[in-house]
């Protein structure tokens, strides 16, 4: 007796979308669900169904809640998509047979999460609808028409070049126009980090996959970092400048200092030029865009050049623009920590004062950052959105 063919929704519905992430990410956090377009009622309602219809399942352990394919849903993504989701489903892969131990659970969930974040913010995120990374040297151009991102599994890979990137706390790289992004996601938790794994990882991006397997054609574009985070107040932990306040004496607070300091020197010293941080949810998606599309980006600039001006030769460090007292502007809501570090730096040593203009929410961490010759202007997320995105309605 043949058996009964299971129903998948339309991959263009709101439960195809959400299998396909499932499938793509190994788990999908249930907190993700209110970050994909549409109503709550209606995506809840949907979420029961394809319950039902035994196709998800939610697990719930350690104060960890995420949504897994069943194995029904497996199979049959497979016979009804198989160009799609076979390479997916082939043995025993993170996102197949995912582990179960709560190390390896936050890590798909925060790479879930910045998925999320590449899709809402118009990045191809799916290994269907984008190009492979060549195999071996580069022998055709491969083309970016929007920002592509890769996630750590997909680069891992490439073979055994991709081996050599255990250990980096990356969640994958993302193309645009001519820019390259080392991706990371701290979430909600204080992360460690392995400098001589991150720098490994930028060596495999500037020659294995810049040089050789895309045939010179990245070679000259320019390398930054992009590190996410639940909430600002996760930086500002991280930026506390172990220095300035008292040291501890007893062995876990030297501990805590020494991994402050490491932290600080991997976001601001010696790794990348442009490191910035973005929240995971709308404003980190909007900043994405920002950082992506050019044209974007020079319509905020444009408007915040509103009463400055540009010309001013003896001011040779970073700025973006002087005020009409010739007082050096930096346009801070990028994020990019590095950057923002130069600018106080450079006020420190001239001692004059100069201004970052930021988000409302960016200010406090940014604070812990900046010495007293910073000036903040601050300026409302929800204001930029309407003016440069002409944002919709939101959905109910």
């Amino acid at each position: 007796m043949p058996t009964k063919k299971t129903h998948l929704p339309s991959p263009d519905t709101f439960p195809g979308l959400l299998l396909a992430l499932t499938a793509v990410s190994g788990e999908l956090p249930t907190s993700q669900v209110g970050r994909l377009m549409g109503g709550m009622a209606y995506k809840q309602k949907a979420i029961t169904k394809i319950k039902r219809d035994d196709l998800l399942n939610a697990y719930s352990r350690n104060n960890l809640r995420g949504y897994r394919l069943t194995s029904g849903a497996k199979r049959a993504l497979v016979e009804q998509y198989p160009e799609r989701y076979q390479p997916l489903m082939m043995g025993w892969s993170s996102t197949n047979a995912p582990k179960y131990s709560v190390r390896h659970r936050l890590r798909m969930h925060r790479m879930a999460e910045v998925l999320v974040t590449m899709l809402n913010a118009g990045a191809l995120v799916f290994p269907w609808e984008k190009p492979a990374f060549p195999p071996d040297k580069g022998l055709r151009e491969l083309s970016f028409t929007q920002p592509t991102y890769y996630s750590s599994i997909e680069v891992k890979e490439i073979g055994a070049q991709g081996q050599k990137i255990r250990g980096s706390r990356s969640t994958g790289l993302l193309f645009a126009a001519s820019t390259l992004f080392a991706v990371y996601n701290v979430g909600a938790v204080d992360m460690r980090w392995d400098h001589r794994a991150e720098m490994r990882l930028k060596a495999l991006i500037q020659t294995d996959l810049c040089k050789y397997r895309f045939g010179g054609q990245r070679a000259t574009h320019q390398m930054q970092a992009i590190l996410f985070a639940d909430d600002m107040s996760r930086i500002e932990k991280m930026l506390c400048d172990t220095e300035r306040g008292p040291v501890g004496t007893d062995s876990a607070t030297k501990s805590e200092n020494a991994q402050k300091a490491k932290t600080m020197y991997f976001l601001l010293y010696g790794s990348y030029e442009h490191f910035h941080v973005l929240t995971n949810d709308r404003h980190g998606e909007m900043l994405l865009r920002f950082l992506t599309e050019r044209e974007t980006k020079a319509t905020l600039d444009s408007l915040l050049m509103n009463g400055l001006h540009r010309d001013n030769l003896r001011w040779g460090l970073e700025h973006d623009a002087f005020d009409q007292d010739g007082s050096p502007v930096l346009f801070g809501y990028s994020c990019d920590l590095p950057r923002i570090k130069r600018f106080d730096d450079a006020l420190e040593k001239r001692q004059t004062r100069g201004t970052l203009i930021c988000f409302d929410y960016q200010q406090p961490a940014l604070k812990q950052l900046c010495g007293e010759l910073v000036d903040f202007q601050c300026i409302d997320p929800d204001a930029v959105e309407e003016a440069v995105f002409d944002r919709p309605e939101k959905m109910d």
